[in-house]
């Protein structure tokens, strides 16, 4: 797999978010880039709810695939575990590789509850230690566009690693690399 993440940014609609966090048992949200079809050029991202022990909330469709704005809106597509790991698979295929990254609820919470918050954008960053990641920005919608709230760190969150306790095993994960 080459080094490119495959992704530029993916949004999330401040609903979807609220709703990957609705279960009091998910104490955070897992990201992963992923492929929308397999024919896709234009990478995008993937989220789920997790559990304490960093196992995913993927009872039914419990994935939701960014589709971009359309329309002005965010579209957000449900998928099943079953396509869920196809999709990432599909990423990995194309030839860069999988990677993902888990934000704890009270890091997407902060966010989300930013005056003017509407969605959250995912965006491939690297750690200091040389780790492909994501960044959580936090944006407004406007006249068709997404753009950021601001541009104090508070209006950002990145996943560090090693990854907040959520992660948990590979056994927790819909996919990983081979």
């Amino acid at each position: 797999a080459g080094t490119e993440p495959g992704v530029q940014a993916a949004l999330f609609d401040a609903s979807t978010m609220t709703g990957l966090l609705k279960d009091e048992n998910n104490v955070g949200v897992r990201f992963y880039n992923a492929l929308a079809t397999p024919a896709s050029t234009d990478g995008t991202v993937l989220a789920v709810g997790i559990h304490t022990d960093g196992s995913e909330a993927n009872k039914g469709k419990g994935y939701e695939l960014s589709l971009g704005l359309n329309g002005g809106k965010v579209s957000v597509r449900a998928l099943n575990i079953a396509d869920a790991a196809e999709a990432c698979r599909d990423m990995e295929t194309s030839g860069h590789p999988s990677f993902s990254a888990s934000f704890t609820r009270t890091d997407i919470e902060a966010l989300l509850d930013l005056d003017g918050c509407q969605a959250l954008q995912a965006t491939p960053d690297v750690t200091d230690k040389g780790v492909t990641t994501m960044r959580l920005t936090a944006m407004k919608l406007a006249d068709g566009k997404a753009e950021p709230l601001g541009s104090d760190p508070k209006f950002t969150r990145l996943c560090a690693y090693p990854c907040p306790t959520v992660c948990g095993p590979d056994k927790n994960y819909v996919y990983r690399p081979k």
